[in-house]
């Protein structure tokens, strides 16, 4: 377990500078953190589009709702969580 688990919600901002330690590969993890970012925001506009696509009209023959639209996309999330589980990394 982390050691944040451990301290109150109140000590983590303080906790977490005490840890943080300045160094080259800070650059090198903003850079990562960012093309990650990129790609999670291209798959939730994907997912949001196949939604949209699938949800339009009455394409599954039921009413084009708030709920339908949530449930489909727990569905097709559900789905990449189960694949990028399988394959790793």
């Amino acid at each position: 377990m982390s050691w944040l688990h451990r301290l109150s919600p109140r000590r983590w901002p303080d906790a977490v500078a005490s840890h943080a330690k300045p160094s080259a590969s800070d650059a090198d993890n903003r850079q990562e953190t960012q093309r990650v970012r990129a790609q999670m925001l291209a798959v939730h506009g994907r997912i949001v589009d196949w939604v949209l696509r699938l949800t339009a009209g009455d394409g599954l023959g039921m009413a084009d709702t708030f709920n339908l639209r949530f449930d489909v996309m727990i569905v097709f999330v559900s789905a990449v969580l189960h694949h990028l589980h399988t394959v790793g990394g």
